[in-house]
């Protein structure tokens, strides 16, 4: 029996529990949740069946990201820019502070993804653990991301459960195909 609440940053928490931190983000019919117990927790996710123009990856990308993915076939450079605006939108969920992170002041270094605020390594004070994956619903390909604390005194086990919503049945009842990741 949770109830909700906002930061001042406007940041959805949950006031009447200390143990619940949860983010939500949603594209078209997909809905990516993310809940914890033990950790902060932000999710992002996207789908790449857009048109992502250069101008658009020059707004929200750090340069050296800019750079990475100039000169990348159409296809490619929109996937590789959704997971890094997945891995952005997931981070700044987690910090609290949404779009007011300015994007092109983060970026991140991929496989294994590290993050970098002005060209330095994370904030030691948020220290942020990632994890990205793809997934495909409906013939459409989507990138999600998870940034959670990753507390470097004490670090701990976390969990990723994704559960795929199949569908409803007849009855209008939803069937769920659960996984552990």
């Amino acid at each position: 029996h949770w109830e909700f609440g906002k930061t001042e940053n406007g940041k959805p928490i949950v006031t009447n529990a200390t143990t619940a931190n949860f983010s939500v983000s949603h594209v078209e019919e997909m809905v990516a949740v993310a809940v914890s117990s033990h950790v902060n927790v932000g999710i992002d996710i996207e789908s790449v069946d857009q048109n992502v123009s250069d101008a658009v990856i020059t707004s929200f990308c750090h340069a050296q990201e800019v750079r990475s993915v100039s000169g990348l076939p159409t296809s490619r450079r929109t996937r590789e820019f959704v997971r890094l605006w997945t891995l952005k939108e997931a981070y700044s969920k987690l910090a609290g502070l949404g779009h007011g992170i300015d994007f092109k002041t983060i970026g991140f270094l991929v496989d294994p993804i590290e993050l970098r605020c002005n060209g330095k390594r994370q904030d030691p004070a948020l220290p942020a653990q990632f994890e990205s994956f793809w997934l495909t619903a409906n013939n459409t390909l989507l990138h999600a991301a998870i940034a959670f604390d990753y507390p470097m005194q004490n670090p701990i086990s976390t969990e990723v459960q994704i559960i795929s919503l199949i569908g409803p049945h007849r009855d209008g009842q939803w069937s769920t195909a659960p996984s552990i990741w």
